[in-house]
């Protein structure tokens, strides 16, 4: 008994052992399948894991991070992180190590270098990892934002271009966001107002606006805005000193990539000089269109009068046969009269000479009286033969005066009571005269001369040769030098 105490003690003890046991092939079985399914969560993931010790020698690499770096798996076992750094970053992987070692946990880029040279940026965020009785082991889990990297940094090259194409233009650019509200001005812009930028984000940039443009022009603004069209209106935009400048604005949407509209971007034109050449324009244009109606008015009226003058002709040729034959008899009348003249004025001169020589009481002064009558009405016929003679042209030639008064009878004209008398240049150059024109005017002279003079007295007769000069001409209308 005593022996079968112990021998049930021995049993039981056993029993538990192997209790024992197979619970631990149990918790190992469960933990292998477990194992199991860690490891195909990993080979399967689309993040990128590592495994690595703190000397930074590679133990695990899981297919998408050797998919990451050009290798496989297996080939990047037992390599160390520097194998894979950039140059440029090589001299911090001491650094990242130190920083596992203190502080368990390290995140932040890592720029590797893949198989065939290029470039790869990891995000990562490592954590030490310590199991009792084996060396402590770093599990590593990133993502590859190689193209995000560089979109961004493309992105911000194209910002940083955007901006310095924008600041060195020479027109005013802005940009909106799809609520209208202004997102963006250019140094241009600010430079020409005058005023910051903060002061003008939002809807402050309206303030610059003349206040008679802002109701037509935001009108038009707000209207693309709400309809995603372009735009484009003129408006006068106040200047730094104070002074309004008319301006072009244009704007067109601005669409995303992933087709929202995300506001407009557009442009304002300093057109000043424009505006005013193109009203300097209108109104050389509209003068234009008065001095031609003003032309056109006096072509009207030269047509008119060149038609008067037509018609004029055609009378005056209508005319010419009759005015010919008038001229015919003024010629025929001429020549008479003038011969007629002639005989009267020997008539009358020497009728008046022998009534001078009668006594008053003689009856012969009485016939002579009588003659000299008629033949001063004689006279006064011819001389109205003479004033129709006159109407034809004259036909001046050049005569000696000298010669011409010479051959006059004057003393019988003046008569016996005029001493007459005569000083006649030696030199006397020819002059262009009409010589029976000139013939009749000398013996009116004469005659009036008589006349003025019933009690005698002295005439004198002189020729001469005189240069008229410019005074001469201006106090004398009619004359030539």
């Amino acid at each position: 008994m005593g022996t079968e105490p112990e021998s049930s003690d021995q049993l039981l003890e056993e029993l538990n052992l192997l209790r024992r046991r197979v619970a631990e092939l149990e918790e190992r079985d469960r933990l292998s399948e477990g194992g199991d399914v860690f490891r195909r969560l990993v080979e399967h993931s689309l993040g990128l894991m590592c495994i690595h010790d703190l000397d930074g020698n590679l133990l695990f690499l899981n297919a998408a991070a050797a998919r990451s770096l050009g290798f496989r798996p297996e080939d990047g076992v037992g390599l160390n992180l520097r194998r894979f750094m950039s140059p440029s970053v090589e001299n911090q992987v001491d650094a990242y190590l130190e920083r596992i070692r203190a502080n368990s946990v390290d995140s932040g880029l890592m720029r590797l270098v893949a198989k065939d040279g290029t470039e790869r940026i990891w995000m990562y965020r490592n954590v030490r990892y310590e199991e009792r009785g084996k060396p402590p082991r770093v599990l590593g889990h990133a993502q590859d934002v190689t193209d995000r990297v560089r979109a961004e940094h493309s992105l911000k090259e194209s910002e940083r271009r955007f901006r310095l194409l924008a600041d060195t233009a020479p027109v005013l650019i802005w940009m909106s966001d799809p609520t209208g509200r202004c997102a963006f001005l250019n140094r241009p812009w600010l430079d020409f107002t005058g005023r910051a930028l903060e002061a003008q984000l939002g809807e402050g940039w309206i303030e610059s606006i003349h206040p008679d443009d802002r109701p037509r022009f935001l009108e038009a603004y707000r209207e693309a805005v709400a309809a995603h069209t372009p735009f484009q209106a003129e408006c006068r935009l106040r200047r730094a000193d104070g002074d309004y400048r008319w301006v072009l604005g244009s704007g067109v949407p601005w669409i995303e990539t992933d087709g929202a509209f995300a506001g407009l971007i557009g442009s304002c034109l300093d057109i000043t000089e424009l505006r005013r050449a193109r009203e300097a324009l209108e109104h050389a244009r509209d003068e234009l269109a008065v001095r031609v109606a003003e032309q056109t008015a006096e072509l009207r009226q030269s047509n008119e009068q060149l038609q008067a003058e037509m018609r004029r002709r055609a009378e005056i040729e209508e005319e010419l046969p009759r005015a010919r034959r008038r001229e015919s008899l003024g010629v025929l009348a001429g020549g008479i009269a003038q011969e007629f003249d002639d005989l009267l004025s020997v008539i009358v001169s020497q009728a008046y000479a022998l009534f001078e020589r009668l006594q008053a009481d003689e009856p012969a002064r009485r016939d002579v009286d009588s003659i000299q009558r008629a033949a001063q009405r004689a006279a006064a016929l011819v001389q109205q033969l003479l004033a129709f003679a006159r109407k034809q042209p004259l036909q001046p030639w050049l005569v000696d005066l000298n010669q011409l008064v010479t051959g006059l009878s004057l003393s019988t004209v003046a008569g016996e009571r005029i001493e007459l008398s005569m000083r006649l240049e030696e030199t006397l150059r020819p002059t262009s005269v009409d010589p029976g024109q000139l013939q009749r005017v000398i013996l009116h002279l004469v005659e009036n001369a008589r006349a003025a003079m019933p009690g005698g007295g002295r005439l004198v007769l002189e020729t001469a040769n005189l240069d008229l000069d410019e005074a001469f001409v201006q106090s004398h209308p009619g004359s030539r030098p």
